[in-house]
């Protein structure tokens, strides 16, 4: 639903560009550089957008643990018949100590063993999740280089031209600093 709103951005081309590297997702941290790739040449998003939104939604963006965490343990709790009908603060409760988790969860496999105790981690559910969290960064670059492509672009432009107006101020600094000598040693003689 999500693409359908977000489709004048091109993120329904974004998806079918990743394709392939789709089946390589072990953890979001691992498939970084194949993650950046694709985005710089397939997805046409600016280096400097994808080299910060990527990495940042790699460590802090885990939508597939928020959406893994508060499944597994409905599940434990229902299939114990501990937690037959749960109250709306029990919902709020689960659904913001899964939030915190998903943040706090590293971005390699199988970093939290308190996780993998509390909450039953298992290997197929945690390549689904790996799945849904790099998709979801993938796109957040893409959202954001359609928004700030431009300011981007022009910010790097101003950095280069200050960084040459500098290396020029330097130059003719060094010029007049010689020619001072020069006429320092001229007038001694």
């Amino acid at each position: 639903m999500a693409l359908l709103l977000l489709r004048r951005c091109g993120c329904d081309e974004h998806v079918h560009a990743r394709r392939t590297p789709l089946p390589n997702r072990l953890r979001a941290a691992g498939t970084l550089p194949v993650t950046t790739k694709c985005a710089i040449d397939s997805n046409n998003v600016h280096p400097a957008i994808a080299r910060f939104v990527l990495p940042l939604g790699a460590t802090i963006n885990m939508d597939g643990s928020a959406i893994g965490f508060p499944c597994r343990v409905f599940f434990v709790a229902l299939a114990q018949g501990t937690w037959t009908n749960p109250s709306p603060a029990d919902l709020f409760t689960t659904a913001l100590i899964s939030t915190l988790m998903s943040i706090g969860a590293a971005p390699i496999p199988n970093a939290g063993l308190v996780l993998l105790t509390l909450i039953l981690n298992t290997w197929i559910p945690d390549r689904l999740e790996t799945i849904t969290n790099v998709t979801g960064d993938s796109l957040a670059c893409v959202i954001i280089n359609h928004r700030y492509r431009k300011a981007v672009e022009r910010s790097v432009r101003l950095s280069q031209h200050l960084a040459a107006e500098a290396q020029v101020s330097r130059a003719e600094n060094t010029v007049a600093e010689a020619s001072k000598r020069v006429d320092d040693v001229d007038g001694a003689d």
